[in-house]
């Protein structure tokens, strides 16, 4: 259920040993701008809308007051907001692959049904509750025909469904821009770093670097036999390597987890990793969680 969660929210993968190897599973950014858009989105809406049935209750000549709008459109929106994470779990569990596309797309089309069901239910109560705070009483729908209650419910599912839909459809765009960026990412620190050395010209592998220091303005490589010194910041290596397998252990350094040996805890709080060339590197106790996180290979 965990890796579930973390796939639907975009959590970092965590730490494991896969063929007596250490290796870091995939990382992702959480999906906070999908979190943002559909809440900036259905904000919005509030007054547009409430404004709109008033104006359109005054053309028509119908008499509603000026508070029931306002609370038939919170309503919805505060249902909404509680649907989008359960949402983003369903578009994250099953992704609209190439192969099964049409068999994906029939799985999210029956999940409109339960997501406009919950979002009628509770706006409903939401809305009955509101009214009587009004010292009024609030009807969904006007049941005076067989199949009215039915109608309403398809005039509902209509709009949800359609919201799901643009839904993911922003989701569905946000991942491939993501897995894009990610893609530019590890393909250009898979080509190794140039460093150079008076008239030479070296290349550095991921794979070669044991872990990377903070120094100033420059960062220090560190591999088994030699250090390097390129200008640069730390997190801006920590972004290009993470999803190689390097983890921060300190404010000034990261470690490639393929080089780990084994890790220490310091008086339970700071923590020490041993690397395969026998080096030792501390980590401080606000990257302590890094430990809790990594399994060390075995010797």
């Amino acid at each position: 259920m965990t890796g579930i969660v973390e796939k639907a929210l975009g959590i970092s993968g965590r730490l494991g040993v896969i063929g007596g190897r250490l290796v870091l599973r995939a990382k992702s950014e959480p999906n906070t701008k999908l979190i943002i858009i559909i809440a900036v989105g259905i904000v919005a809406t509030i007054p547009v809308n409430a404004t709109s049935t008033l104006l359109e209750a005054a053309r028509m000549h119908r008499t509603i007051n000026s508070w029931e709008p306002v609370v038939w459109e919170v309503s919805s929106a505060l249902i909404m907001l509680l649907l989008a994470p359960l949402t983003i779990l369903a578009l994250a569990v099953f992704p609209m692959k190439a192969k099964a596309r049409l068999t994906q797309f029939a799985v999210h089309a029956g999940f409109t049904l339960p997501f406009s069901l919950a979002h009628v239910v509770g706006m409903v109560v939401l809305r009955k509750l509101a009214y009587t705070s009004f010292g009024s009483a609030y009807q969904f729908a006007q049941l005076n025909m067989p199949g009215d209650l039915a109608r309403e419910l398809i005039y509902e599912w209509r709009k949800d469904a359609l919201t799901y839909a643009v839904w993911a459809a922003i989701f569905y765009a946000l991942q491939h821009i993501k897995t894009r960026r990610g893609s530019a990412n590890n393909s250009k620190a898979t080509e190794g770093f140039e460093v150079r050395e008076g008239a030479h010209r070296i290349f550095v592998y991921p794979r070669e670097i044991c872990w990377v220091e903070a120094a100033g303005n420059y960062v220090q490589l560190n591999t088994r036999g030699r250090s390097y010194m390129l200008r640069g910041t730390l997190g801006a290596w920590e972004a290009q390597l993470s999803s190689l397998g390097f983890l921060r252990i300190h404010r000034s350094r990261i470690i490639n987890v393929g080089h780990v040996r084994a890790v220490h805890s310091i008086d339970g709080k700071e923590f020490a990793v041993t690397l395969e060339n026998g080096q030792t590197i501390k980590g401080s106790r606000r990257f302590r969680g890094a430990l809790e996180r990594l399994t060390p290979i075995p010797s």
